[in-house]
């Protein structure tokens, strides 16, 4: 059980992208003792710089979320945020999907419910929140997207934005609802009496995008949304969820990870249509980002660090300082260009950070003279600029 306790567990439990981005601060997390190791969220340039021009938008619950079971694991209802844009890019729409890891076995669910709590409720969830990086009212720091509708979908679900079963765990029900929140809020924002036009029906473009979890959310929903707004152009960006095909470091019992049947069995998951009838006998490998990927008809960007201190753990690493370690993580770099090859779009830096999407790593990581905004608005708006641009290639 060593590795189960000390690495991998971080993943499940760790706040992935989406928790410092949406203001939802570590505050609010209960410190009740368990018998699980504590864990730490992974910093990020913006954690310690102060955010310029954040977006801010109005809480909203989901429309008879207990009849359509659009409810977070404790059964409260799903919530999401909301910013009307201006101008001509008002029918232009950004849907977030946030981030915050996830949970896959009693153990782990046990753990995230005492330590990080606040990821599975929408109780006290604040009024407005605070969103920087693409959501950014700054022209000059966020040129492309400042006035789109805004959407930030609040995770309390655990489960990637795809389960759709429940479980007991310590004597508690817990509800793994994320593939029906997507559907009911998508559902909620071209309902005239929930959003009153101009809606979703409206809309002439959509980026469906995600951090870290949401990301793997993002991804499995992506076709599923895109087939939903046949009326509008869809397009989605895929945050930190791209983990490289090798070979995991050291050996252990493991918590299930996204491509292992007991992940996709826990949440009784809604896979990707397409990629799970190429897989039938195998569902379960159609969540992890980078198996999905050719099988999405919806154009996709893809980031993906080369150093990511957090997905790195799902391969087993727990000290990147240690030189055994160092040096498999040097070889995760490698593996991580060379999984990219046949990606058109893309943004890979080795920085050595979690997520870019949502906060001031979205222009403050550079590759090559570039930032993230600026290869992620040239592959949008089709500009004449590069839309592929990976650290340690030549440019």
């Amino acid at each position: 059980m060593k590795h189960l306790t000390g690495s991998l567990i971080l993943i499940t439990t760790l706040c992935l992208a989406g928790c410092q981005s949406g203001k939802v601060q570590p505050a609010q997390q209960e410190q009740t003792a368990t018998a699980l190791p504590a864990t730490q969220s992974v910093p990020t340039i913006s954690a310690t710089t102060e955010i310029s021009s954040p977006s801010a938008l109005t809480k909203r619950t989901v429309k008879d979320s207990d009849q359509r079971q659009a409810v977070c694991n404790d059964g409260t209802p799903a919530v999401y945020y909301f910013k009307r844009g201006s101008g001509a890019d008002a029918t232009h729409w950004l849907i977030f999907l946030q981030g915050g890891g996830w949970c896959s076995s009693g153990p782990s669910c046990a753990y995230r419910w005492s330590s990080q709590h606040y990821l599975m409720t929408s109780q006290n969830a604040p009024n407005t929140m605070q969103v920087s990086g693409i959501f950014s009212t700054s022209k000059q720091e966020n040129p492309d997207f400042a006035d789109f509708t805004q959407v930030f979908i609040k995770y309390c679900s655990s489960d990637m934005y795809s389960g759709d079963a429940v479980q007991q765990v310590n004597g508690m029900q817990l509800q793994f609802r994320g593939n029906k929140i997507v559907a009911a809020i998508i559902s909620d924002l071209e309902d005239s009496s929930v959003t009153p036009s101009p809606n979703l029906k409206n809309a002439s473009e959509v980026l469906v995008a995600g951090s870290s979890a949401g990301s793997y959310g993002a991804a499995s929903n992506l076709d599923w949304i895109a087939s939903q707004l046949s009326w509008a152009k869809v397009k989605g960006v895929l945050d930190s969820s791209w983990v490289p095909p090798l070979p995991d470091y050291g050996s252990g019992v493991r918590e299930p990870m996204p491509g292992s049947a007991d992940f996709y069995n826990y949440f009784s998951a809604v896979a990707d249509s397409s990629c799970a009838a190429a897989n039938p006998s195998q569902p379960w490998t159609c969540l992890p980002t980078l198996e999905l990927h050719p099988y999405l008809t919806t154009p996709v960007f893809i980031y993906a660090e080369q150093r990511d201190p957090v997905l790195s753990q799902i391969k087993g690493i727990t000290n990147p300082n240690d030189p055994a370690q160092a040096a498999y993580m040097t070889q995760y770099a490698a593996s991580v260009r060379q999984s990219l090859k046949a990606v058109p779009a893309v943004f890979s830096p080795s920085a050595g950070i979690h997520t870019a999407l949502a906060d001031d790593n979205f222009t403050a990581i550079q590759v090559n003279g570039y930032d993230f905004q600026q290869i992620l608005g040239n592959w949008y708006f089709g500009r004449s600029g590069p839309v592929r641009v990976i650290a340690g290639e030549t440019p």
